[in-house]
C-alpha cells in the first residue's frame, strides 16, 4: 500500500548522489527518503551496467519438468535473476499453481491439453508494505502508532497462451508486447520496464475574474488550508479514484457475519475524528495476496470498490458499504485477511479534458501516448500540494506537474522472459517440456578469474554463442579451424546448439575441452532425419578429452530412419537374422550422447544426459536403445564425474518376446566392439559361418563419482576388462537394474558353473535376461563410426545357432538370442589369445535402488562377473545401500572377483518367497572361500556362502554372527 508521506522529492533527472543534513536545521521524512532512493536507483543503474538488462549467475528461474505431475503444471527452480538492475530470488522450488506470492491470484491450471505452446515470463512489480499487514513492523512500546514502511519486490510467473508454431522466445516476446501494449503498457528492451502510456498533468479549478475594482481578483490555488498528499489512479475505463493522504489509510476488517456482507467491523480505530470513514466517500475492499515469510499477509494492489452507505460508527468500529464484495474476495479474505482502504471518490473522465478533484480547487487531466487511446488500469500519480501563504499562489510538488504530462510514479514493473513451453501426454499424465529456453546466463568475477591463467589471456581459446551459427559457420567448422593437437579449449555461452549432424573430434583434436560458460548450455540435433547414430558428441582417437556442464538432450534425436543407415552397410549381414519377418524401415531406433573409440583420458564432468519418452512417433520405432556414454577400446582413463543420465519416459525397461519391440537405457556402456563382415547361415540347418573384426576394450583407471542415475536399464554395464575401477558416491533412483561388471569371456563359460549356481539363482533366467543378452548384444554389436581406428580380424570357421544355452521362452526376443550367440562365436575366438583378463572394482558409498519393469522383477544391484581363474580380481564394496526385489537374481552377486572385502553395508531384496538371496560370493570353487571378508553388513534375505575359510575354529567358522541378518 503507499506510504503517509509529506512528499515526493525525488527526481532522476536532477542527478543527485547524495542528501547532506545541515547543523541546525529540520530534517523531514522526505530528506531521508530521498537518500534512500538515491542511493536504490545507484545501485540498479549499477547492476544494469554489469549485467545487462537481464541475467541469472546461478541457473536461476529455470523451468523445469524433471518430476512429472499429475496436472498442466509446472516448477520454477530456486536461483538469483537480475532484471532491469532488479535482483530477485527464489530460495526454493516452486510450483506455478503455488507461488508465494499470488495466494490472492490463483494460478487456475488448463483442463484440457493445451494444444498451442506457452509463453512463461517473469512480472515484478515493486510494492510498500505497512504495519497494517506485517505486524512485526510496529513496535507495541509506541503503544499503537506505526513507523516506517518496508519496500518489496512482489514476483509472479505468467504463462500466456500462444499461436501454434511460436516456439521461439523472441517471437513469443513480441506476441506478449502487443498484449501489454492493449494493456496501456509499452516494454522497454534495455530495462525490461513496463511503462504505462497514461499521463496526467495538475491544474487549478477556473476563477471567476471580479467586475469591478472593488471586488478583488480571486487567486486559482488550493482551496483546502491542509498540507495534503493526493493519490490518484485508473480504475478501469474512463474511471480514477483520488485519495487524500496518499490514500495511505488501510485497515484490517472482518465481516460481522449473519447474512449482512456489507457490514465490516475495522480491527483498529482511526487515529482521529478528521480521519473517520465518512458517508458515501469511496473505499475499496482487499483480500490478501502476498503470504510473507513470517506467515503475515500483504493486501491485493486493488479490489472491491464501492462507497460508504453510512458513516462510521465509532462505538462498534463498523462501517456499511453500499454493494457487498464477491464471493470471490470474501472468500479469500476469510482464508487470509480482508482489508479496507479509504480513498475520496471515483471520478469519471475523458482523455484531454479536466477533472474537478471534489472541493480542493485540483483538476486532473489524463492523456495517453499510445494511438490506442489505452490507459493501463492501475497507473497512479502522487503530488504534494500546500496552500496558499499570504500573496504567494500555492504551491504543487514536484513542480513539474504544473508544467505538462507527467508518467506515473507507480506502480513500478519490470518483466523478464524465462520459457516457451509445449505439451503432449494426457490430461492424467501429462509431459511438459521446454521448448526454448529464454533465460540469459552470466559468469561471477570468481569464476571468470578462474578461467584466466597467470599469462594474462582468458583460459577461454574461443568463445562461441548460438546465434553466432549460421549454415557456412558451424560448431564443428569452428573446432576444425583449431590447430591441431594443441590444448584448446571452446566456451559456450548460454542457449540452444541444434546440431546439424555428430559433431566429430578425430585424432587431430586431442586435449580439446568443449565447456558451458556458466551452464545453460543445451545440444541437440537440428533435424530428426539427420545421421546421429554415433551420438550427439562423437570422439575417435582423440586423448584428453574433456566435456564440462553440458546438457545433451537425446531426446531431440530420434537417430535412425533407415537400417542402412543405422547399421552402416551391414544390411546384408546381421540384419536379415536380426530383422527377419519385420519391417526393416524404422522398425530400430537409438539414442547416444557421446561416442568414445580409442579415446583415453576421457573427462566427463557436471553434464546432463536426457533420456527421452519416445525416439519418435512413429509405431513403427518398435526397440529404442541408448547410452549416455558409449565406449569402445582403449578407453582408459575414463572419469564420469557429478553427471545426471534421466529418462523422461514411463520405466526403466520395456520388453516383448512376441514382437521385436524392447526399450533399453544405460547410462554408461563400455564394451567390446564386434561386427561381421561377411556372415552365411543356413536357414534349414541354422549352421552359419562368419568373419568380422574384433576390438579388445578395456575400462583402466575408470571413475564413476557422484552421479545420479534415473530410470534407466542399467547405470554402468562394462563388458570389458578393467583395472582400477572406482564407482563412488552416485545414486540410482527407480532403475532395472545398478552396477554391472563383467569379464568378455565369462558369460560364454556360464554353463562350468551351471549347476553350482542354481542354489543362488535361476541360470536359465538368469541367462535370459534382457540386460545380458540386450545390454550386451547391443553394446558390442553397436556399429562403429566410419574413419575410426582399425580393429583385429577375426575369422570364425562357423557354428550352429541351435546351440544356444539360453532358455528361449524368456522374452527376450529370439533374433536378439541368434546374434548373441553369433558375436559369443566371433568374440570369443578374437579373445583368446590376449591371455587372463584383469579386473579390480572398488565399489564405495553408493545408494541403489532397482525396480521392477514391465513383465520383469528387477534386476541385481551390482553384479561382477570374471570366471578367469588365472586373472588378478580384487573387489571393494565399502558403506553402500542397495536394494532390489528379484527371486531370480541377488541383491548383489559376485562370480568368482578373487579378493574381496565386504563390509558396512545395507543390501536388502524385498522380493517375496523363499528364494530372496541378498548377497551371493562365489570366490572359488571350495566350499568356504580363503580371500573373502563378509562382515558388518545389514542384509535382508539369505546369504552365501555362509562358511568361513577352513581352518577358523568353531563356533566362529561361519559369517552369520558377523552380519545382521533380517527375514
Amino acid at each position: 500500500m503507499p506510504s503517509d508521506r509529506e512528499r515526493l522529492s525525488f527526481d532522476e533527472k536532477q542527478q543527485y548522489r547524495s542528501v547532506a543534513a545541515q547543523q541546525g536545521r529540520v530534517t523531514v521524512p522526505a530528506d531521508f527518503n530521498e537518500a534512500q532512493e538515491i542511493l536504490s536507483e545507484e545501485t540498479r543503474r549499477e547492476a544494469l551496467d554489469f549485467v545487462g538488462p537481464v541475467g541469472t549467475p546461478d541457473d536461476g528461474y529455470r523451468v523445469d519438468f524433471t518430476a512429472p505431475l499429475d496436472s498442466f503444471d509446472f516448477r520454477i527452480k530456486a536461483g538469483t535473476m537480475y532484471v532491469g538492475g532488479i535482483r530477485v530470488e527464489l530460495p526454493g522450488d516452486v510450483l506455478y499453481s503455488g507461488q508465494p506470492d499470488g495466494v490472492g491470484l490463483p494460478r487456475s491450471l488448463p483442463a484440457t491439453m493445451p494444444a498451442a505452446p506457452e509463453y512463461i515470463y517473469l512480472d515484478l512489480e515493486e510494492r510498500e508494505v505497512s504495519a497494517v499487514e506485517d505486524s512485526s513492523l510496529r513496535d507495541i512500546a509506541l503503544g499503537g502508532p506505526d513507523t516506517t514502511q518496508r519496500g518489496r519486490i512482489v514476483q509472479r510467473i505468467e504463462r500466456r497462451a500462444l499461436s501454434a508454431g511460436v516456439t521461439k522466445c523472441d517471437a513469443a516476446l513480441s506476441a506478449q508486447k502487443t498484449v501489454w501494449n492493449g494493456e496501456g503498457l509499452g516494454f522497454d528492451e534495455k530495462t525490461r520496464r513496463l511503462l504505462p502510456f497514461a499521463r496526467l498533468q495538475v491544474g487549478f479549478t477556473a476563477q471567476q475574474s471580479g467586475t469591478s475594482h472593488c471586488d478583488p481578483e480571486p487567486t486559482a490555488g488550493v482551496l483546502s488550508a491542509e498540507n495534503q498528499l493526493i493519490r490518484v489512479r485508473v480504475s478501469g475505463p474512463g474511471k480514477v479514484l483520488w485519495g487524500f493522504d496518499n490514500a495511505s489509510f488501510l485497515y484490517r476488517v472482518e465481516v460481522v457475519g449473519g447474512t449482512n456482507d456489507k457490514k465490516l467491523k475495522l480491527q483498529s480505530p482511526p487515529p482521529d475524528e478528521h480521519r473517520q470513514p465518512r458517508k458515501d466517500q469511496a473505499v475499496e475492499v482487499l483480500a490478501a495476496e502476498i503470504k510473507l515469510a513470517n506467515g503475515e499477509y500483504v493486501a491485493a494492489a486493488s479490489g472491491h470498490l464501492t462507497t460508504l452507505a453510512s458513516a462510521y460508527d465509532p462505538t462498534t468500529q463498523t462501517v456499511e458499504l453500499t454493494s457487498a464484495p464477491d464471493a470471490e474476495i470474501l472468500s479469500r479474505g476469510k482464508a487470509t485477511r480482508l482489508y479496507l482502504r479509504i480513498w475520496e471518490a471515483e471520478l469519471s473522465f475523458t482523455a484531454g479534458s479536466a477533472v474537478t478533484l471534489g472541493d480542493t480547487g485540483l483538476t486532473v487531466t489524463l492523456t495517453t501516448t499510445t494511438a490506442n487511446g489505452s490507459f493501463n488500469s492501475g497507473a497512479s500519480w502522487a503530488f504534494a500540494v500546500r496552500p496558499a501563504v499570504e500573496a504567494t499562489a500555492a504551491v504543487v510538488y514536484p513542480a513539474r506537474y504544473l508544467d505538462g504530462p507527467q508518467p506515473p510514479d507507480a506502480p513500478r514493473r519490470w518483466a523478464c522472459s524465462l520459457a516457451v513451453i509445449s505439451w503432449s501426454g494426457t490430461p492424467t499424465s501429462p509431459l511438459g517440456k521446454v521448448a526454448h529456453d529464454c533465460r540469459e546466463k552470466f559468469d561471477d568475477l570468481v569464476e571468470l578469474t578462474k578461467r584466466k591463467p597467470s599469462g594474462g589471456a582468458g583460459c577461454c581459446t574461443v568463445v562461441v554463442r548460438p546465434e553466432d551459427l549460421t549454415a557456412d559457420k558451424t560448431l564443428q567448422s569452428i573446432i576444425d579451424g583449431l590447430p591441431e593437437n594443441v590444448p584448446a579449449t571452446v566456451c559456450l555461452l548460454p542457449g540452444q546448439y541444434r546440431l546439424p549432424a555428430s559433431l566429430v573430434l578425430n585424432s587431430t583434436r586431442s586435449r580439446l575441452t568443449i565447456e558451458a560458460c556458466s551452464g545453460g548450455v543445451e545440444l541437440s540435433a537440428a533435424d530428426e532425419n539427420g545421421d546421429f547414430t554415433q551420438g550427439l558428441i562423437v570422439i575417435m582417437g582423440a586423448e584428453k578429452v574433456t566435456l564440462r556442464r553440458l546438457d545433451l538432450r537425446l531426446g531431440d534425436c530420434p537417430l535412425v530412419t533407415s537400417i542402412d543407415r543405422m547399421w552402416l552397410g551391414l544390411r546384408d549381414t546381421f540384419m536379415p537374422l536380426l530383422f527377419l519377418g519385420d519391417p526393416v524401415e524404422n522398425a530400430f531406433s537409438a539414442c547416444i550422447g557421446v561416442r568414445a573409440v580409442e579415446s583415453a583420458d576421457l573427462t566427463v564432468e557436471d553434464c546432463r544426459f536426457t533420456f527421452p519418452e519416445s525416439l519418435n512417433p512413429d509405431p513403427t520405432f518398435t526397440a529404442k536403445f541408448g547410452a549416455g556414454i558409449l565406449a569402445t577400446g582403449g578407453v582408459r582413463k575414463m572419469s564420469v564425474l557429478r553427471c545426471l543420465f534421466e529418462n523422461q519416459g514411463s520405466g526403466p525397461i520395456e520388453m516383448s518376446s512376441d514382437q521385436f519391440q524392447f526399450k533399453v537405457f544405460l547410462g554408461i556402456l563400455i564394451a567390446q566392439s564386434v561386427s561381421a563382415r561377411s556372415f552365411n547361415i543356413d536357414a534349414a540347418s541354422n549352421l552359419f559361418d562368419l568373419s568380422g573384426e574384433f576390438r579388445r576394450t578395456s575400462a583402466d583407471s575408470l571413475l564413476v563419482r557422484d552421479n545420479r542415475f534415473s530410470k534407466l536399464s542399467a547405470a554402468v554395464l562394462v563388458h570389458a576388462e578393467g583395472d582400477d575401477i572406482r564407482v563412488e558416491d552416485n545414486s540410482v533412483v527407480d532403475s532395472y537394474s545398478g552396477f554391472w561388471f563383467n569379464s568378455p569371456l565369462s558369460a560364454f563359460s556360464f554353463t562350468a558353473t551351471k549347476d553350482r549356481l542354481r542354489t543362488f539363482i535361476q541360470p536359465d533366467a538368469f541367462l535370459s535376461d534382457p540386460m545380458v543378452i540386450l545390454g550386451t548384444t547391443l553394446g558390442r554389436s553397436y556399429p562403429e563410426p566410419r574413419n575410426a581406428p582399425p580393429a583385429s580380424n577375426v575369422d570364425v570357421l562357423g557354428g550352429n545357432l541351435n546351440e544356444i544355452p539360453i532358455d528361449t521362452s524368456s522374452l527376450v526376443p529370439k533374433r536378439l538370442i541368434g546374434l548373441w550367440n553369433i558375436l559369443r562365436s566371433l568374440e570369443e575366438t578374437g579373445a583368446q589369445s590376449p591371455g587372463s583378463v584383469r579386473m579390480g572394482v572398488h565399489l564405495v558409498n553408493n545408494r541403489i535402488s532397482s525396480v521392477g519393469a514391465v513383465s520383469l522383477e528387477s534386476g541385481p544391484g551390482v553384479l561382477l562377473w570374471n570366471q578367469d581363474v588365472a586373472a588378478e580380481r580384487s573387489v571393494t564394496f565399502n558403506s553402500n545401500y542397495v536394494r532390489n526385489a528379484s527371486g531370480v537374481f541377488p541383491t548383489v552377486l559376485m562370480l568368482l572377483p578373487g579378493h574381496c572385502v565386504i563390509t558396512s553395508n545395507v543390501v536388502i531384496n524385498n522380493a517375496t518367497g523363499q528364494k530372496r538371496f541378498s548377497v551371493v560370493v562365489l570366490p572359488d570353487m571350495a566350499p568356504a572361500p580363503q580371500n573373502l571378508v563378509l562382515m558388518g553388513n545389514l542384509l535382508r534375505g539369505p546369504f552365501a556362502p555362509d562358511e568361513r575359510p577352513t581352518g577358523i575354529p568353531v563356533p566362529t567358522n561361519f559369517w552369520n554372527p558377523l552380519n545382521a541378518v533380517i527375514t
